[in-house]
């Protein structure tokens, strides 16, 4: 149906939309937070090989991106955030090697 109100038209039927999914969401949601994980993962692969080849590092992002995908995750629902928990401990590893690296490259130039 066409609601018409001066020069402005409505459409008021809503038939055409497709119906709502909330499993299709979730899972949707959980390739979002599997997507961010990898992303951050190999930000983090780069950059430990630029320390490597003792090249200069710029997390510009990193943190902005890990707290996107902390409130991600916390959205999750908790049977999906529960499978979630080895991949972000791992992840957690990694920025904690990449914390260590990062302090003794420092160590090194000082």
């Amino acid at each position: 149906m066409v609601t018409t109100l001066g020069e402005d038209v409505f459409m008021t039927d809503r038939s055409f939309l497709p119906p709502f999914d909330a499993a299709q969401n979730e899972r949707d949601r959980c390739v979002a937070v599997e997507d961010m994980i990898d992303s951050i993962a190999a930000m983090m692969r780069v950059a430990r090989a630029l320390l490597q080849t003792k090249r200069q590092v710029d997390l510009g992002g990193l943190e902005q991106d890990v707290g996107r995908l902390c409130a991600h995750a916390l959205d999750l629902p908790l049977e999906q955030g529960r499978k979630m928990q080895p991949r972000l401990a791992a992840l957690l590893d990694q920025l904690d090697k990449l914390s260590t690296a990062l302090e003794a490259a420092k160590v090194k130039q000082a």
